[in-house]
């Protein structure tokens, strides 16, 4: 039978090894356990700025609205026409135009 080479066997202080490796499997665990907390965290985050970005854009919209009827008013205000007149613009019947016909 061949014979291989026999295994040397080392003193060694395997219970500081062991505990050595079971305390780097212990701060992994832990450091896991943080990392999951904080993506946690991050998505909660996310989730209210998504409600609070809905928000805005709505406020803004209303803002922008509200400026185009302002804009609009003051068109209105510098036409000098009358209301009739401008209502019968936007329907688009014809109504006579009573400076012209002073001409």
């Amino acid at each position: 039978m061949p014979r291989g080479r026999k295994k040397i066997v080392e003193e060694k202080d395997f219970e500081k090894l062991i505990n050595d490796a079971q305390k780097k499997i212990d701060d992994a665990k832990h450091k896991i356990e943080t990392e999951k907390a904080f993506i946690s965290e991050q998505k909660k985050t996310i989730k209210q700025l998504q409600k609070e970005k809905v928000a805005y854009e709505e406020y803004k919209a209303k803002i922008d609205e509200k400026s185009k009827m302002n804009e609009l008013l003051k068109a209105i205000k510098s036409s000098g026409k009358s209301i009739d007149e401008i209502e019968a613009f936007i329907k688009g019947e014809t109504v006579e135009d009573t400076e012209t016909k002073t001409k």
